[in-house]
């Protein structure tokens, strides 16, 4: 029997059944991938992140190996590199907004980006007609709708977590007022006691870390709308690129580790490793405590990542990405909600009821519009 593939062409094309059981599987893996965290206070998550990349660069390499180890090009590596960046802003984001809200938020504009992309051939790539464009746009439109919805929901974890943080802190802003009343240094000091404590009452207010978070998932969302892009690029106009989407899991991988590694260490000598001293974050879990939460993270995240490049090989990612990026956050926060109540309240369940509706119609229409 043939080999379905050469390391280099497709000698058949992969089925479109093959592309939705991928976005299942996706959807299983980047909506479970931080169910291992939920037990753990992983500090400022710099370390999370790292082990995380490392185990989704160790999976993917073991792919790699296991279908012939093609050519790795050095520009799809950016593709690992773009969503280290954007996988740094995840523990901010969840610890503001829980775990489902502020996936799905930055998966909306994920959508956008990488729809759009796809669609109208931006950064260089060809545009992706699919089979019905009204259909295609529909779809596009009632995710994106689900995802405005979602926003408005407040996971009840956030708004204990930031009381807590107020109260906590309110003998912090308390001292600072009255150190900021002695000083006879500041050119204007009244105008400074007045403006510190507001400042720092808003910081550290429900609204401002909301807002701060939402963002940060804005951001994310970019980066992680654009991942494919150098994958892409490769595929349409280098000459001995292989067109199959897996071949590409290396790159994605090695990216991903050398970007993790980079912030780490920039972190480190910003902060010059203060609180490596105490074994582990400074109000967090140790770090040896961490390994095996933030390893499952890591290889639930490439599992994701594959699927989702064999989803794109067999549909297109004008079709996968509007899907790939509702339906693991609208499937988060659905276990966020059931497991850990994170949204809590008749009128958040039926914002959510209505969100997953859109979420759900959207997809549907998304992937019948091939």
């Amino acid at each position: 029997m043939l080999p379905l593939y050469t390391n280099a062409v497709a000698l058949i094309q992969v089925p479109s059944v093959w592309g939705y059981i991928a976005i299942f599987g996706l959807t299983i893996a980047f909506g479970t991938m931080l169910l291992p965290t939920k037990k753990f206070d992983i500090g400022d998550g710099w370390f999370f992140q790292w082990i995380m990349s490392i185990a989704l660069a160790f999976t993917l390499f073991i792919v790699h190996l296991c279908i012939g180890s093609p050519r790795i090009w050095p520009l799809t590596i950016l593709s690992g590199f773009l969503w280290s960046t954007g996988n740094i802003t995840l523990v901010p984001i969840v610890k503001r907004l829980g775990m489902g809200i502020g996936m799905l938020i930055w998966n909306m504009v994920s959508l956008l980006i990488g729809w759009a992309s796809s669609r109208f051939g931006w950064f260089g790539i060809r545009p992706e007609m699919p089979g019905n464009e009204t259909m295609n746009i529909v779809g596009v439109t009632l995710t994106a709708m689900s995802v405005s919805i979602y926003v408005f929901i407040a996971p009840t974890s956030v708004g204990q977590e930031v009381a807590g943080q107020n109260t906590q802190d309110s003998e912090t802003t308390h001292n600072t007022e009255r150190n900021v009343s002695g000083s006879t240094m500041d050119s204007d000091p009244l105008l400074y006691q007045e403006m510190v404590p507001v400042f720092h009452r808003f910081w550290r207010s429900r609204t401002a870390q909301r807002i701060l978070a939402v963002l940060l998932s804005i951001f994310s969302g970019v980066l992680y709308g654009t991942v494919f892009v150098p994958i892409i690029y490769v595929q349409e106009n280098y000459r001995d690129a292989s067109h199959r989407g897996i071949d590409y899991v290396a790159s994605l991988g090695l990216g991903a580790f050398i970007g993790s590694t980079t912030y780490l260490l920039l972190y480190a000598l910003a902060t010059r490793w203060q609180r490596s001293s105490n074994g582990g974050n400074e109000r967090g879990t140790p770090f040896l405590l961490l390994l095996l939460p933030s390893w499952v993270t890591g290889v639930l995240c490439a599992t994701g990542q594959a699927c989702w490049l064999i989803a794109n090989e067999a549909l297109q990612a004008s079709i996968t990405f509007p899907i790939a990026a509702t339906l693991p956050g609208a499937f988060s926060t659905l276990l966020g909600t059931l497991l850990f109540r994170e949204v809590q309240g008749i009128k958040n369940y039926i914002k959510l009821a209505v969100a997953l509706s859109f979420t759900l119609a959207g997809s549907i229409l998304t992937g019948l519009s091939k």
